[in-house]
């Protein structure tokens, strides 16, 4: 009864996923992930953006339940919380990221270890929108 009881007491609920799981293993996907900053390239997709879309290097950071990225952080896009829930091989990620001047961005990636992939989609606030892919490294 006491084992069931702990075993009980040990399980909760991430405030970054909707899966229930053991508090030991959420925290230690929670840590791999959020432990070191990610090196992102961001290219945009030819037959989807728009004049003036280009190639760039950003670096995601989690903190504090949040994302943070270096680049659009600068253009006014705020820190915003994630979606990490698990799959086969590794985890998917999902954030939503608003400014009040450019609109909204959502990433999703597919992370496996310390490589992260995925698609980026821009829609700014005149309705035009952008799909950038990006590919990552965690520099452990």
């Amino acid at each position: 009864m006491r084992m069931l009881m702990a075993l009980l007491a040990a399980m909760t609920v991430s405030s970054t996923s909707l899966l229930a799981v053991p508090s030991a293993f959420a925290a230690n996907a929670n840590s791999s992930v959020e432990r070191m900053p990610w090196h992102l390239t961001v290219v945009p997709e030819p037959e989807a953006s728009v004049p003036g879309d280009v190639m760039f290097y950003d670096r995601m950071v989690f903190k504090r339940s949040r994302v943070l990225m270096d680049q659009g952080n600068k253009q006014g896009f705020e820190p915003a919380p994630f979606t990490l829930t698990p799959n086969g091989n590794g985890w998917s990620l999902t954030v939503q990221q608003a400014s009040k001047k450019l609109g909204a961005r959502v990433w999703s990636a597919e992370i496996v270890g310390s490589a992260m992939s995925g698609l980026m989609v821009w829609t700014r606030e005149d309705g035009t929108i952008s799909r950038y892919r990006f590919n990552g490294q965690q520099l452990l």
